[in-house]
């Protein structure tokens, strides 16, 4: 019996076989990504409620015989002490949001971007809502909302 003899794989076999695991990795990359994407969101708005209730606790219990406030930018959440927020105040404390989430909106009552807390009561005239977005992809939201007692909460 003679056995013929194979040629090996040829370039356009090769070229096939990475075409379709690139298409299956592409397939299933996809919804990772967007896995993260909502994590990512989904982190940021409880990191700026963290911030927000950790501030009220500390205007409540006057630390430091001060109020408190949080400055909110557009990638950015600054405690700061004070009735006034000082952007050159070394103790302001800021911590960076994630590069995937931006602040797409702030809704405060009387405007501006800061919310401060009242010494003893915790109540703030900056009611509203803050809204956190993914910079992919600005329809994806998380609203945080700060009620005039001070209390907040996301959804």
């Amino acid at each position: 019996m003679i056995i013929p003899k194979t040629q090996g794989i040829s370039f356009l076999e090769i070229m096939i076989v990475v075409a379709i695991v690139v298409i299956l990795a592409a397939l299933v990359a996809n919804p990772f990504i967007g896995f993260r994407n909502q994590q990512a969101l989904s982190g940021a708005a409880e990191e700026i409620l963290s911030v927000l209730q950790q501030v009220r606790v500390k205007t409540l219990t006057a630390e430091g015989g001060s109020q408190y406030g949080v400055h909110f930018s557009s990638n950015q959440v600054t405690i700061f002490a004070g009735a006034i927020y000082n952007p050159g105040n070394p103790a302001n404390q800021s911590s960076d949001l994630s590069s995937a989430v931006t602040i797409s909106n702030i809704n405060l009552t009387g405007g501006g971007s800061d919310v401060i807390f009242q010494k003893l009561t915790g109540v703030t005239s900056q009611s509203g809502t803050i809204v956190v977005a993914l910079s992919s992809d600005a329809s994806e939201t998380k609203t945080v909302t700060i009620n005039g007692n001070g209390i907040s909460d996301v959804n």
